[in-house]
């Protein structure tokens, strides 16, 4: 696995497109196998909120597109431009879907909005996301509070794994660090639970700031248990949080924390009035655990430093932006050699045999139905690990060396256990136990 420092020695550069080929090839850099996805995310303003809050804008120029239809075209050519294979928007209101979807599918895309329950009240809008019909199928669509899942599945590369794109707009308020945490944690418990996926990507407006937030430390950390040292917008988050179940995933950002220290302004998401702005508002993150996917490229939020002091004296929404957030996006790369072993991520079936109501052929053709539905660097040495250990003889005082041989054995079979995901520890804990009783009975 990556170190954290191995990952910032190949930053990816900046792209001023966001298209992708459609099929697998041959990565020029390494002669790899590689397929590609690209996301973009975009808060396009909800109209409705812009209309219904005039004191939050009153620095908007009057030449600024200020009704949805002049705002429409602008926000549609914007898409277009970068011409992304999945496209994620927030603050849509449901007639506002309507007209991108009548005007993306020219182009080639598919959409879903998030559940129409919102359609009435204080907050008819709702995220939702674009896919391009070529190189998707839509399987299936989660819809939970704040969150919409779009299964999506590769027509285009030999694995057709499935894409689980999570399109996020958590709650807004600076002090409901818990809220935004418990959003994330609730889809990820359901989507583990009770859908199939090979690879997730989380995609969106977190409305809390990229490595400086309790979302942040619960994505790269599984947990918020180290929570007295999270500070979030000023404040301190609440102990409560570490109550937050963990999750099993292991996510990466695409914009490199980093970027938050070394050069914010290349990451500006979010620009309310004249020069007052943040950076890292919106964030795009990926799953992966044994190495296989790579950050080809990512969207700079200013074509220049021109543009982007231009629009820092205006503030945004302007007269050539209709938002008052600037869209972000990336291209993974997918190494497909890896990538065609992908596991369905989707948690299993607890594994329990009664062991003692077994006979021994039962065990030993038990452990080998149950390792021959997992392949892992290593596996030949970890079962010759598991034989060895179990053919030191009952009742007998091992010898000194017979003893530093099983400490050995032992501290490999740890190192090789803990480099595995937890649905192959579970599996080869399961092993060990049918092995260990079958042998048990050979002694006898």
């Amino acid at each position: 696995m990556l170190s954290h420092q191995q990952r910032l020695i190949s930053r990816p550069s900046w792209v001023k497109s966001l298209d992708t080929d459609l099929h697998v090839f041959n990565c020029r850099d390494d002669d790899r196998q590689v397929h590609e996805v690209s996301l973009y995310s975009w808060n396009i303003l909800s109209q409705y909120l812009f209309d219904s809050t005039p004191q939050w804008y009153q620095y908007v120029a009057k030449n600024a597109p200020l009704q949805w239809k002049d705002r429409l075209p602008k926000i549609v050519d914007e898409l277009v431009n970068w011409n992304a294979d999945v496209i994620c928007l927030q603050e849509v209101e449901f007639y506002a879907f309507d007209d991108l979807q009548t005007l993306l599918q020219e182009y080639g895309y598919n959409g879903v909005m998030q559940s129409s329950k919102k359609r009435t009240g204080q907050h008819p809008y709702g995220v939702c996301t674009f896919y391009k019909e070529e190189k998707f199928k839509l399987v299936e669509c989660i819809h939970r509070s704040r969150v919409m899942v779009s299964m999506l599945q590769l027509k285009t590369v030999p694995s057709q794994n499935v894409l689980a794109v999570m399109n996020v707009h958590l709650e807004g308020a600076p002090s409901k660090s818990i809220t935004r945490v418990r959003q994330l944690q609730n889809a990820f418990q359901d989507l583990k639970n009770n859908h199939v996926h090979h690879d997730f990507v989380i995609v969106g407006d977190f409305n809390s700031i990229l490595d400086k937030s309790a979302c942040s430390i619960y994505l790269k950390e599984g947990s918020c248990a180290n929570y007295d040292h999270i500070l979030e917008w000023g404040r301190l988050v609440d102990s409560q949080i570490a109550s937050i179940p963990k999750h099993t995933y292991s996510f990466h950002s695409a914009y490199d924390e980093n970027l938050m220290i070394e050069s914010p302004m290349d990451y500006i998401t979010f620009v309310s009035s004249p020069h007052r702005y943040t950076a890292g508002l919106d964030q795009i993150w990926y799953h992966d655990e044994n190495d296989s996917i790579r950050v080809k490229g990512l969207k700079m939020s200013f074509s220049s430093a021109e543009f982007r002091e231009k629009i820092l004296n205006s503030g945004l929404p302007s007269a050539n932006h209709p938002s008052d957030h600037i869209g972000i996006g990336c291209i993974l790369q997918f190494d497909e050699s890896k990538h065609e072993k992908r596991e369905n991520l989707q948690a299993k079936e607890p594994l329990h045999f009664n062991a003692k109501r077994m006979s021994t052929a039962e065990l030993e053709e038990t452990a080998t139905q149950l390792l021959s539905t997992i392949d892992f660097e290593g596996k030949d040495e970890f079962l010759s690990i598991i034989k060895n250990s179990l053919n030191v003889p009952s009742g007998e005082k091992p010898s000194d060396e017979e003893i530093q041989q099983i400490r050995s054995l032992r501290l490999r079979k740890k190192e090789l256990f803990e480099s595995l995901p937890q649905e192959k520890r579970d599996i080869l804990m399961e092993v060990s136990k049918l092995l260990k009783v079958a042998n048990s009975r050979y002694d006898k």
